[in-house]
């Protein structure tokens, strides 16, 4: 055991009544420093000095007090909601990144809870936003979506997980009661059945000559088989498998993201669609000749089925406007293309197809049950409920013969040519909506 310290006191300079302390460190080291003022502000003594010396000295020896002793970290003040939410959100790599950047940057960071620290929030504060966002001006009109606000919270949400797993905040504040959350409807009720077009819409944007013809090409895929916007743009000639029976097939395993970047599907399993009679008619046209002609070069597997000029992509937003000019150049209203696939469900179950089996072609979702396990229907089975959708294109805006070489119809056919293709397709159709037989237009001389 070591000597004990003592330390010592010393006046200096010499009669100035400035009186200093020292002793050796454990390192060794001495430590000096002179004794401050007493408060009550009589001189100091030497007995005083040698009274905060050792109460000095017993502090240093008991660890109370350490000048070598590093510093202690002070913790830094947490994020405030807007802090984190940025860092957050500046993070995000999957598919809808953008949209929840959006609302961070819209709606949650800009709002009442940005500048409130993470931990001090609480699930009164969160209702107040959220009622806040119930009754904000939409861009659009009126006030926010249902859909938009529910929206908005799940981000919101998510954002607050993610601090929890952080450790910032020891449980999230989005606990809110039954009613503050908007129910999850549309902003219009009913809105929904307008986005269908009706049978004769979807003949004329699949046949006419007014469309461009890769635009038809689109326009069947997203009629005849149901496929999201994405997936229809993502689509390969690899994907078409025409050797299927009794119905080919078109394999969907990928969809285009908001950052033009392929990624799964929406709900991340593949799906087989039965190839619809009409679209395999479009399809081997497109293949036969069609694409060459639009791009200048045969396709090769790899090719995508619908790219650019620059075998590219295509941009989900130009479909969007295309096929509103087109409805529009046609003279019918334009809609949003999710309707397309609102279109193709619909009309399938008008024409007698099974629910059940049109979901499953629609929607087939990965795994979830052990009946999911069982389940297996035979592909004849699907292929027939799709077989079952009465769509033709107009057989006078056919150029399959030019495709093919066949020489066209003799003018002296028996068989009169119908004055205008409109009112042929018009009441064909009206025809095959009132009798359920098979959508088979006339043949033009």
């Amino acid at each position: 055991m070591g000597r004990r310290r003592t330390g010592s006191v010393y006046e200096k300079p010499a009669g100035s009544g400035q009186w200093w302390y020292a002793f050796l460190l454990r390192s060794g080291k001495r430590w000096a420093k002179p004794i401050p003022a007493r408060p009550d502000g009589k001189v100091i003594t030497e007995a005083d000095a040698r009274a905060y010396k050792d109460e000095v000295l017993r502090r240093y020896d008991a660890g109370a007090w350490d000048p070598e002793a590093p510093a202690a970290e002070v913790p830094a003040p947490p994020p405030t909601v807007a802090v984190f939410a940025r860092r957050w959100a500046a993070a995000l790599t999957h598919s809808s990144a953008d949209k929840e950047r959006r609302a961070v940057e819209q709606h949650i960071a800009p709002s009442s809870l940005g500048d409130i620290p993470l931990p001090e929030v609480t699930p009164r504060q969160i209702a107040a936003w959220v009622m806040e966002l119930r009754t904000r001006p939409s861009p659009r009109g009126g006030t926010f979506a249902p859909h938009t606000v529910r929206g908005i919270y799940g981000v919101l949400s998510k954002m607050f997980l993610s601090a929890v797993f952080e450790e910032i905040v020891a449980a999230s504040p989005c606990q809110l009661p039954r009613g503050f959350l908007p129910p999850a409807r549309d902003k219009v009720p009913g809105a929904r059945n307008a986005w269908r077009y009706d049978r004769l819409e979807v003949v004329r944007l699949i046949s006419s000559p007014d469309v461009p013809p890769d635009r038809r090409v689109l326009y069947a895929t997203l009629f005849l088989a149901g496929l999201r916007r994405g997936e229809a743009i993502a689509l390969r000639w690899s994907d078409v498998n025409r050797e299927r029976a009794p119905l080919g097939c078109l394999t969907v395993s990928r969809s285009l993201g908001v950052t033009r970047a392929e990624k799964g599907t929406k709900t991340g399993a593949v799906r087989e669609v039965p190839i619809h009679p009409t679209l395999a008619a479009v399809l081997a046209e497109w293949r036969l000749g069609g694409w060459e002609r639009h791009y200048g070069r045969r396709p090769l597997p790899e090719d995508l089925l619908l790219p650019t000029r620059t075998f590219a992509h295509r941009d989900g937003k130009n479909v969007h406007s295309q096929l509103a000019l087109d409805a529009k150049r046609l003279g019918y209203r334009g809609r949003r293309v999710h309707g397309s696939r609102h279109t193709f469900i619909s009309m399938l179950i008008d024409d007698g197809a099974r629910a059940d089996l049109v979901a499953k072609i629609t929607h087939t979702r990965p795994v979830r049950s052990a009946f999911d396990v069982y389940r297996n229907e035979a592909w004849s089975t699907l292929c027939a409920e799709v077989a079952k959708l009465k769509i033709e294109r107009a057989p006078d805006e056919l150029p399959l013969f030019k495709v093919a070489g066949a020489p066209a119809a003799s003018p002296d056919s028996a068989t009169p040519i119908a004055t205008t293709q409109g009112a042929m397709l018009a009441n064909t159709v009206k025809c095959s909506v009132e009798t359920h037989d098979t959508l088979t237009l006339p043949e033009s001389g």
